[in-house]
């Protein structure tokens, strides 16, 4: 984060994992939180959808 964080181009900064799914519209359910000027990380509870495999399984 430390690296990255420089780069940002915008306020806030969406973080998640590779095997998440969420709604289509659970980026705009999360960002109100942000409406408090007090407010500086928003958490939703999330599951996962398993373990994704990267390569073919061999025969």
């Amino acid at each position: 984060m430390e690296v990255l964080l420089p780069h940002a181009r915008h306020d806030i900064i969406l973080l998640s994992d590779s095997n998440v799914r969420v709604a289509p519209d659970e980026i705009g359910r999360v960002l109100p939180g942000f409406a408090d000027p007090l407010v500086g990380m928003v958490y939703q509870p999330v599951v996962g959808i398993g373990i994704r495999q990267w390569r073919r399984r061999r025969r």
